[in-house]
């Protein structure tokens, strides 16, 4: 951990302090200093990281920002700390950055786990399968470990979903935690108009008349399945 951060320090001692490409590397010198559980000192990474972003004004350095910012808030166990790795979310994915975009969909995922079990488990699973396409492996087994402790599997839903495609057993998931048509389409890199045709589609399939059916469906399901 010692190694890590100093590698870290190296890569800023070379750079400016005001160079946006320094983002990444102030990220992960939150992470070490989380990891060794010495949450001021990640806050301080932090506070460096949010003025580098607003000096700078560029978009991956804040994204970079939200991610930190959620990862300390969710160390203090800060509400607030969804709100910023939905924000990290949002902006890796219009960047078009899939891994981080994977990252901070997990740690949203690790962030609701106490408060919303079912959309974490959906959460983890969508950052599994993008860790799993890109072959990000280290990245995959996080996610996978988290899905693990939640007490759920990697596979997306049981077999007796037969009716359903593939896309749209990615959507029951959200559909059933309460996302919106927008917030759906946010997690799965697709267009809002296709979310909402996915979603009419799952609730013909199944005989659903509205999300809340759909949720106390899924619940159901899943107690059922072995």
């Amino acid at each position: 951990m010692a190694l890590a951060e100093d590698l870290v320090r190296l890569c800023l001692d070379g750079e400016a302090t005001s160079d946006p490409g320094c983002a990444p590397a102030l990220e992960l010198l939150v992470q070490v200093r989380l990891a060794r559980y010495d949450t001021p000192a990640a806050a301080e990474a932090l506070d460096r990281l949010a003025k580098l972003a607003a000096g700078s004004g560029d978009d991956r350095a804040a994204a970079f920002a939200e991610l930190a910012a959620g990862r300390v808030r969710a160390a203090e166990a800060d509400e607030r700390a969804s709100t910023h790795l939905q924000a990290a979310l949002r902006s890796f994915t219009s960047l078009g950055l899939p891994l981080e975009a994977a990252r901070a969909q997990l740690e949203l995922g690790r962030a609701i786990a106490a408060t919303a079990h079912e959309a974490a488990v959906a959460e983890a699973r969508l950052a599994l399968r993008t860790f799993e396409r890109i072959g990000a492996a280290g990245d995959a087994d996080a996610a996978a470990g988290l899905l693990r402790q939640l007490g759920a599997s990697g596979r997306a839903w049981p077999k007796h979903y037969g009716a359903l495609t593939k896309r749209e057993t990615e959507v029951l998931p959200l559909l059933a935690a309460g996302c919106s048509n927008a917030e759906i389409a946010e997690r799965l890199y697709i267009s809002r108009r296709t979310a909402e045709h996915h979603v009419a589609h799952i609730l013909s399939k199944l005989g659903l008349r509205s999300r809340a059916e759909a949720a106390a469906y899924t619940a159901r399901e899943r107690t059922e399945d072995p």
